[in-house]
């Protein structure tokens, strides 16, 4: 009983790892996007108000 136990938290760890992972690539992902639009945006508006 208690192998199945641990195996259920080790199932469970690694479920949690993958899960945070995936989270923090996804916000990684959205920061350097946003990043990107952001400095486009303001090159552009700086390029056209010159």
């Amino acid at each position: 009983m208690e192998l199945k136990s641990a195996q259920l938290i080790g199932i469970r760890g690694l479920m949690l790892v993958l899960l945070s992972a995936s989270v923090l690539v996804t916000l990684a992902t959205c920061l350097v996007v946003a990043h990107g639009v952001l400095r486009d945006a303001l090159i552009h508006s700086a390029l056209e108000s010159h």
